[in-house]
């Protein structure tokens, strides 16, 4: 079908302008009912108004295009701007699929909280196409689980759907009430059809989940790592369930199901508000 488009306001505030120059330290924002204006450091805007930016291109070069889709978080809104832009524009048929988004083979997918995939296309200069696909059946053993949060994965140009089941814990390791993790379930996307089918195994691929852009590897390249397993940090996403914060991490087994503490990061590790990302660094 084909989506409607705003400007990038909503009922939260609306983005005006850097108080000193393109990049700034503080920006000015104005909220679109009453006008009224105020001022967010860059920390605080990462924290609760953009949850991820998806690129169509990793190039660094000023002379390609690229396109930008980002997650507002306090709205639940999919946004995108092109290069050259001015301001940035909301995808009403996408709104709350906000869990995660991903480029993959020249489209953008988004996916909400019950794993539904909205697949924007926003490279025309029309309104953006959005396609939707049902979410894949669930697992019977996690069906009671209290939270459910999704993930997007490139494994070598196919798709993942992965799901990661939390339960609301209050032991040792925790100051108070916290989420941890008791399994994933993973599905693929097949396009011909399209629909998802289920994954029972990684091979020797490895998986890399947590806030930022999720990563898929292979063991074999990478010393010290374990193929068919799910590595995975504190996710943000948690902390929209419940107010309590947690130190989640560890290395799931798909072939087993059995978790195990991430290596050098058991319980509290002195994490601060925003939770850890992983890091591909550039050869040099």
């Amino acid at each position: 079908m084909a989506g409607e488009t705003e400007r990038c306001r909503s009922e939260w505030a609306e983005f005006r302008t850097p108080l000193h120059g393109q990049i700034s330290d503080e920006y000015l924002l104005q909220h679109p009912s009453n006008g009224k204006q105020y001022t967010h450091d860059l920390n605080r805007i990462r924290d609760f108004f953009i949850k991820k930016v998806a690129l169509s291109s990793s190039s660094t070069s000023l002379d390609k295009d690229y396109i930008a889709v980002a997650v507002v978080d306090q709205t639940w809104e999919l946004t995108f701007c092109k290069k050259g832009d001015e301001a940035w524009t909301v995808i009403k048929d996408a709104l709350g699929y906000c869990e995660d988004v991903i480029h993959y083979k020249n489209l953008f997918y988004a996916v909400n909280r019950e794993g539904s995939l909205a697949i924007c296309d926003v490279i025309s200069d029309l309104s953006p196409l959005v396609t939707v696909l049902a979410p894949p059946l669930p697992v019977v053993s996690h069906v009671t689980e209290l939270v459910v949060i999704p993930y997007l994965v490139d494994s070598f140009w196919v798709l993942l759907l992965v799901k990661r089941y939390l339960e609301l814990v209050d032991g040792l390791e925790f100051e108070s009430l916290g989420f941890k993790t008791v399994g994933f379930d993973i599905s693929r996307l097949d396009s011909s059809i399209p629909k998802w089918v289920e994954v029972k195994s990684l091979g020797d691929h490895m998986l890399f989940l947590g806030t930022n852009s999720s990563l898929c590897l292979l063991a074999t390249e990478f010393s010290g790592c374990e193929g068919n397993c799910i590595y995975f940090t504190v996710s943000y996403n948690a902390g929209h369930y419940v107010g309590s914060w947690n130190y989640d991490t560890g290395v799931f087994n798909v072939g087993d199901g059995s978790i195990k503490p991430l290596a050098n990061c058991t319980g509290y590790f002195g994490l601060s508000f925003t939770p850890p990302v992983w890091v591909t660094p550039n050869p040099c």
